[in-house]
């Protein structure tokens, strides 16, 4: 069953990796190179479902593959948080910009307070002794 596993999984990576690299390959000069991360990150797949119907150290390739994962992960969180830092910032100025500014002097905000001003009370009146 290991074998078969390998043979469509090898056989899938192959077909992922002309997909992605025929869909790039007009827009983005490396698309080669992101083909071939395509077919290894698929035929990795294939080769721990494979060791895992063997039986080959189940608890060890599962932990390898969330430490795999997990580092993945991080490294493309990192690269996108240090990487668009400057794009993030330009889309908050811009977001910042639409906003309309409250308007402070709106008769029922007058006071400050935060409560409206009801007509029938009358003014205070401060006196400096």
């Amino acid at each position: 069953m290991a074998a078969a596993i390998l043979a469509v999984f090898g056989w899938l990576a192959g077909v992922v990796r002309n997909l992605v690299t025929g869909a790039l390959q007009s827009t983005m000069p490396n698309a080669n190179t992101i083909g071939v991360l395509a077919y290894a990150a698929t035929f990795g797949f294939g080769l721990i479902a494979a060791a895992t119907q063997i039986g080959v150290a189940t608890a060890l390739i599962d932990i390898l593959f969330a430490g795999v994962v997990a580092g993945l992960a991080l490294a493309f969180g990192l690269a996108f948080g240090l990487g668009g830092r400057d794009e993030a910032a330009q889309v908050w100025h811009q977001l910042r910009g639409s906003a309309r500014p409250h308007d402070v002097g709106e008769p029922e905000m007058r006071h400050g307070n935060g409560r409206p001003r009801v007509e029938s009370e009358p003014e205070p009146i401060l006196r400096r002794t």
